[in-house]
């Protein structure tokens, strides 16, 4: 992957469960995107509150119920939504969900959710929809990097925007 020190090296100091780049804001999830050859691998970040509606342990099994189910969401990369003609498919999705032991110093608490794609035409892959807005509908920004062969951008999207482009 195109510098994947730098993803590896964002997720220790940010973590699943408190965020020292940049605020942590409620309604807004973080993405960075990156590409390489083939592979294409998107790392998302997003508060609790957006994903569950709090930031601290389940108290009842109506909120544990709702964790396994953002969980399940993540995991199962239906928020990666590559352009069809890349003949793109997802690998594999890790989620790392906030430790209800561990407490950010500003209690807030985040979830990180982490895909890893393989497309066989990247000539055809000029975006790709990250739909984290209609599975959080709490979500109303994201703040999304991408990292290319070609540079790097930063893009700002308003729900319900979800396309990021991935053209130089």
């Amino acid at each position: 992957m195109v510098f994947p020190f730098l993803f590896a090296t964002l997720s220790t100091v940010v973590g699943a469960q408190e965020r020292h780049v940049g605020p942590h804001v409620h309604g807004q999830a973080t993405v960075n995107v990156s590409v390489e050859g083939v592979q294409v691998e998107v790392e998302a970040i997003l508060p609790g509150h957006d994903v569950v509606g709090f930031e601290r342990a389940p108290a009842t099994m109506a909120e544990n119920k709702a964790v396994a189910a953002a969980i399940g969401v993540l995991r199962s990369g239906s928020w990666l939504i590559p352009a069809k003609a890349a003949g793109c498919r997802v690998n594999r999705v890790t989620v790392e969900a906030p430790d209800p032991e561990v407490r950010a110093l500003d209690g807030h608490a985040d979830y990180v959710a982490r895909g890893w794609l393989t497309c066989h035409d990247m000539g055809q892959l000029d975006g790709i929809d990250i739909g984290l807005p209609k599975a959080f509908p709490s979500v109303h920004e994201m703040v999304v990097d991408v990292i290319t062969a070609s540079g790097s951008t930063r893009q700002t999207l308003d729900a319900p925007a979800v396309h990021v482009d991935l053209s130089p």
